[in-house]
C-alpha cells in the first residue's frame, strides 16, 4: 500500500496508487497483470490513511483528492526513492503569537541545521512566493503548471530540495518533512484558496501531528476565538480622523480634513489609500423598492462597474437588468462609492499620485514601503463586511494585520472613523483589548448557541425523501438519551 505505479488502462498506461492488497477478488477473472517494472516510488501506507481521511471528510472520491495532490506526472520519469523521516510515537507541538509572525518564522527557519527537511504552509499565494524568495526555496502553488508542480513535490519527497513553501495544496507533504511550520491565517484563508477538494490545511497538519508524529510549529498574530492565549501588543498609535457631516471633499468617501492631513508634509513619503469597496459602487439596488440586484450565478450582490455589474464571489461580469425584477422600476442606485470611482475622481482633481489597495485580507497583508503613510477610508469594512456572527472577530484580526504591517514599515496609520466608534481602534492593538473582545464574543456565542460554545454537525442521509422524516425521528429519540446532544 502506498506504492505509486503505472498501470495499463485500455490502450495507455496511467498513474495509480496501491490502496490495499487482497487475497480474493470478484474481479479476479478480469484482472490484468501489472508490468514487472518497479514502482515509481513508495509513498507509504500513511499516505493512504491520510488520503482516505481527507476523502471521507470532504465527501470527495479518493482519485479526486489524489489527483489534486499529485497533479500530472511527466510521461518519461525515472523511479525515485521517497525519504520518510524517522519519528517517535508523538510529535512536538509549539505555538507562537507574535506581532510579526512571518518575519519570526523566516528567522526561525534560518537557524535550523542545514539539510533539515522543512515544509512551510501559508494561507496566501503571494505570501508563499514572498517567503520562498526570501529563503531561496521552491514554492508549490495551486496555479503551477501540472507537470512543474509534480516535479516540485517529487524533489521534496526525495530530499533534493529539503525546504519547500506551499499553500494548502502541499499540506500532505508534511508526511515527508522533519519540521512543519504553519502560518496561522487571519481569516480562514487556508480553506478558501482552492475549492476542490475543499479542506482546511490546519486540520490536515493536526492529523499529521496526532497520527504520524510530525513536529508542528504554528505562528500567528491574533489568537482565534477558541484559543485562550494572550494576543501580542502592536506598538502603533494610529491617528484617528473624525468624520463630519459637512466635511465632504472632491473625493467621495474622504472628508476634506482627512484629505488635507493625509497629503500634508513631505511629498516624497510613500502614500497609500485603502478603500475596502471594490468596483465603481458598493452594490446595485433599485431606488424605488430597495431591491439589491443579485448575481444570476451565485445570488451575491452585484457591484457596479462602468456599464455592467461585477460579482466578487464568483468573479463574473453580468449585464445589469433594464428594470427592477421586483417593482419593474428603471432607476438604480450604486450605493457607496467604490475604489475605481475614487481613483477616477483623484485623477480628475489632479492630486499627487498615491497607491491604492482594497480592504481584502490578501491586500492588507502585503508589506508596505518604508515609512509609508496609510489612510483607511472605512476601517469598519476591513477584511470584508459580511454580516454574520463573526464580523467583529474578523474585523479585529484584519485591523491588527494592517497595523502590524504599518509598524513593521515604521509608517503612519490614519483611520477615518465616526466619533462613537473611535475607542476600539486604539483598544484592539493591546492584549487587554483583544481579550475583552473575545470574551464578549464567546458570551454572545453561548447566548445564541453558536460554536465554539456548541458544535454543529451536519448529517447527509442517503435515503428516499419519504423515509427521511422517520430517520430524523429515530435519530432524535436516540440523541435524547445522551445529555451532551441537544437537538436534531
Amino acid at each position: 500500500p502506498g506504492d505509486l505505479l503505472r498501470v495499463p488502462l485500455r490502450a495507455s498506461r496511467v498513474e495509480a496508487v496501491v490502496l490495499e492488497t487482497l487475497t480474493h477478488s470478484p474481479f479476479a477473472e478480469k484482472a490484468r497483470l501489472l508490468p514487472p517494472d518497479p514502482p515509481l516510488t513508495r509513498l507509504g501506507g500513511e499516505w493512504v490513511q491520510l488520503l482516505r481521511w481527507v476523502s471521507a471528510r470532504t465527501f470527495q472520491s479518493g482519485p479526486s483528492v489524489a489527483k489534486a495532490w499529485l497533479r500530472l506526472l511527466p510521461k518519461k520519469l525515472a523511479p525515485w526513492t521517497t525519504l520518510v523521516p524517522k519519528r517517535g510515537p508523538r510529535g512536538m507541538l509549539a505555538t507562537h503569537w507574535l506581532a510579526h509572525p512571518e518575519q519570526a518564522l523566516i528567522e526561525h527557519v534560518r537557524t535550523l541545521p542545514k539539510g533539515t527537511r522543512v515544509l512551510i504552509i501559508t494561507p496566501y499565494t503571494t505570501q508563499a512566493e514572498r517567503i520562498a524568495e526570501r529563503l531561496q526555496a521552491p514554492a508549490l502553488l495551486s496555479d503551477d503548471p501540472k507537470t512543474a508542480a509534480a516535479h516540485t513535490w517529487r524533489e521534496f519527497t526525495e530530499g533534493t530540495s529539503p525546504l519547500l513553501v506551499s499553500t494548502r495544496v502541499g499540506a500532505w507533504l508534511g508526511l515527508y518533512a522533519e519540521e512543519v511550520f504553519l502560518l496561522e491565517p487571519e481569516n480562514d484563508e487556508h480553506k478558501q484558496d482552492e475549492l476542490s477538494p475543499r479542506f482546511d490545511a490546519r486540520l490536515l497538519v493536526a492529523w499529521l501531528y496526532q497520527r504520524v508524529g510530525v513536529a508542528l510549529t504554528t505562528f500567528g498574530r491574533t489568537p482565534p476565538l477558541h484559543v485562550h492565549e494572550r494576543a501580542p501588543a502592536i506598538d502603533l498609535h494610529p491617528q484617528l480622523l473624525i468624520r463630519h457631516s459637512r466635511g465632504r471633499s472632491a473625493i467621495p468617501g474622504i472628508d476634506w480634513q482627512a484629505l488635507e492631513t493625509f497629503l500634508d508634509g513631505d511629498p516624497t513619503i510613500p502614500r497609500l489609500i485603502i478603500h475596502p469597496i471594490r468596483g465603481m459602487r458598493a452594490r446595485v439596488q433599485c431606488r424605488e423598492c430597495g431591491e439589491v440586484i443579485a448575481c444570476p450565478v451565485c445570488r451575491s450582490a452585484l457591484r457596479r462597474r462602468e456599464r455592467d455589474g461585477w460579482c466578487d464571489v464568483c468573479a463574473h461580469a453580468h449585464l445589469l437588468p433594464e428594470t427592477c425584477p421586483r417593482c419593474q422600476g428603471t432607476a438604480f442606485s450604486g450605493s457607496a462609492a467604490g475604489i475605481d470611482l475614487l481613483q477616477q475622481r483623484w485623477q480628475a482633481a489632479e492630486l499627487p499620485p498615491v497607491l491604492w489597495r482594497d480592504g481584502s485580507p490578501v491586500a492588507i497583508d502585503q508589506p508596505l514601503a518604508q515609512h509609508a503613510r496609510v489612510l483607511v477610508t472605512q476601517p469598519a469594512l476591513l477584511g470584508g463586511a459580511a454580516e454574520d456572527v463573526r464580523r467583529n472577530e474578523r474585523l479585529c484580526r484584519a485591523y491588527r494585520t494592517l497595523a502590524s504591517r504599518v509598524q513593521e514599515a515604521e509608517g503612519e496609520l490614519y483611520l477615518q472613523v465616526n466619533e462613537t466608534d473611535a475607542e476600539r481602534w486604539l483598544h484592539w492593538l493591546t492584549p487587554q483589548g483583544v481579550e475583552a473582545l473575545l470574551l464578549q464574543e464567546r458570551q454572545d456565542r453561548y447566548t445564541f448557541r453558536y460554536p465554539p460554545s456548541v458544535r454543529l454537525v451536519k448529517l447527509l442521509v442517503n435515503d428516499l425523501p419519504e423515509r427521511l422524516q422517520a430517520s430524523v425521528k429515530t435519530l432524535s429519540e436516540a440523541m435524547r438519551q445522551a445529555p451532551e446532544f441537544l437537538e436534531c
